[in-house]
């Protein structure tokens, strides 16, 4: 069953295959639930799909054992290695229903140490746009563009904050998202631009091993790499690439087995064969006592004969055991030939399958950063003209920014009490904003909503009027 839901999430399987999957998860609690999940996903039912992950998560009054709680160990074990995956699946199924609440209890299910955790901050955002809670949304964009996460690939982070930060008619700061993104994602945009579409030279017209060097390079951070940060990173967090380093690092692992045992077995052989050579001078050393003994007495002693006895037995079982060594380094060679050439085969389709995740990767992050920037024109053209009345309104009223210092700070005083407090990072030139985290680990911004302080502004003058 687990087999079968991996392929349900990864191939577009035809309507024949989904009824005849369907027959083999008849019944099958948990997993079935899923399977109706999966399937509704790729046929584009949103709807379905959030009401099957609804029962999988959390159940139904009518049977119970369809959610997670009624799966056996063995399907529990295997849930719990891909459920991080699953709260994403969750997550956008209810987002593309219009379920913005419970999409972001979905995404916040997922672990902080997860590679999939980059992609749901920045989903969040998107999520926190749609139900216009606009300092969560910079929160999360934010925290994409500080610290460890500046690191990662995130180009929707910094237009998710331009548009929040328009909506919130903070126009310069909005401009400086959209140049944020300029600048961050300038080199990965020209190094993929380059790879991609240029007609000479470039990575992109390097073997397999030489790419997949290039991959190496950058996650091991060698000197002279230079790959953009943000583009790496995308390789080596992807499941593909870590799958099959996985895979070599078997191969390697492996390899070191095969040529311990071989080295260890010379060394056998070398042992043995001087422990022969000293017990066959032993041996020689009884026969030409022996001899004297016969010349001199007519006889043999039966000491002599005795010890020469127990020194042949010995010399004969090594000479058997030193046989059968040869016999099994002979079969043993015939394995590792043989074993080698498969570890070259199962190397070689790692590597390409690393390059075609490599390749598909580039493409996909250069299409997300064409449209970005399509997209970011259009913003553009909403902030300027956003701006442009601003300007005007502010001109009218040249107090407007004293006033709305004054209640910005007795709002900060007020929800400083039920808020973590993660000091102060810039959204735009010139000006500092503190970053706070509640109770479910959501950032957001204190940065004050100028829309509303217009209202608000409006209200205190009018109350301040004899």
């Amino acid at each position: 069953q687990a087999a079968l839901m991996i392929q349900l999430q990864e191939m577009a399987l035809t309507e024949q295959e989904f009824g005849q999957l369907q027959s083999l998860l008849k019944k099958a609690g948990p997993s079935e639930t899923l399977s109706l999940a999966l399937q509704a996903l790729k046929q584009g039912d949103s709807l379905t799909a959030f009401t099957h992950f609804q029962v999988f998560f959390h159940g139904d009054t009518e049977r119970r054992d369809r959610s997670l709680a009624a799966a056996d160990p063995i399907s529990a074990d295997f849930f719990q290695h891909h459920i991080d995956s699953l709260f994403l699946l969750a997550a956008r199924a209810a987002f593309e229903n219009k379920n913005y609440i419970e999409a972001l209890d979905y995404y916040h299910q997922i672990g902080l140490r997860s590679n999939l955790r980059i992609q749901a901050i920045s989903e969040m955002g998107w999520t926190y746009l749609r139900l216009e809670k606009y300092r969560e949304a910079i929160g999360a964009s934010l925290s994409l563009q500080t610290g460890a996460m500046r690191q990662t690939f995130a180009p929707e982070a910094p237009m998710t904050m331009a548009i929040a930060l328009n909506e919130i008619c903070r126009f310069p700061e909005s401009m400086g998202a959209i140049q944020a993104f300029k600048n961050h994602y300038r080199d990965a945009y020209l190094w993929l631009s380059s790879t991609l579409n240029s007609q000479t030279p470039s990575p992109h017209s390097l073997s397999d091993e030489e790419t997949y060097h290039e991959v190496i390079s950058f996650a091991k951070r060698l000197k002279g790499t230079k790959i953009p940060v943000q583009i790496g990173s995308e390789w080596i967090r992807s499941p593909n690439f870590i799958i099959h380093q996985e895979r070599l690092n078997l191969l390697l692992q492996e390899q070191h087995q095969k040529d311990t045992f071989s080295q260890k077995g010379k060394e056998e052989q070398k042992a043995k064969t001087k422990e022969l050579l000293i017990k066959a001078k032993k041996l020689r050393f009884y026969l030409k006592e022996m001899d004297i003994e016969i010349k001199s007495h007519g006889k043999i002693n039966e000491r002599t004969r005795s010890d020469f006895s127990k020194s042949f037995q010995l010399f004969s079982h090594d000479l058997t055991h030193l046989k059968r060594l040869k016999i099994a380094a002979d079969h043993w060679r015939k394995f590792k030939t043989q074993d080698d050439l498969l570890a070259q085969s199962i190397r070689k389709s790692s590597i390409q399958a690393i390059t075609q995740t490599v390749l598909k990767l580039n493409r996909r992050m250069l299409a997300q950063l064409n449209e970005i920037a399509e997209n970011n024109d259009l913003i553009e053209v909403e902030i300027l003209n956003g701006a442009s009345q601003d300007l005007i309104w502010q001109n009218a009223h040249p107090n407007f920014r004293q006033v709305t210092e004054r209640m910005k700070s007795k709002s900060r005083s007020s929800e400083s009490a039920t808020v973590w407090n993660w000091g102060n990072t810039r959204i735009a030139p010139g000006e500092s904003n503190e970053i706070w985290e509640d109770e479910i680990g959501s950032l957001s911004a204190d940065i004050s909503d100028q829309c509303e302080n217009r209202e608000k502004y409006l209200q205190v003058q009018a109350k301040e009027e004899p």
